[in-house]
């Protein structure tokens, strides 16, 4: 079946450069995997064909995420907090 190949970090300092490579596998399904930031703060991205998600957190705090794979008709999510701290 399909599943996701990644773990998100969980944690990073306020103002620092978050960054997490999401990976998405799915057996079955043809074409490119597209990704997309289903929910999550305004200073988060993700790069929709290579699965970049990034952004410098300008405030701590905890922050809901949730991430979104598509390919072949498939969709696989991942939700997280991530959580911002002091340094």
């Amino acid at each position: 079946g399909s599943c996701w190949l990644s773990q998100p970090i969980l944690e990073e300092f306020v103002q620092a450069e978050y960054r997490y490579r999401a990976r998405a596998d799915f057996h079955l399904g043809g074409g490119p995997v597209r990704y997309h930031l289903e929910q999550g703060p305004a200073w988060l991205a993700i790069d929709s064909g290579g699965g970049l998600l990034r952004g410098r957190p300008p405030a701590v705090g905890d922050y809901a995420v949730v991430l979104v794979a598509e390919a072949g008709g498939e969709r696989l999510t991942q939700a997280f907090t991530l959580s911002v701290i002091a340094p």
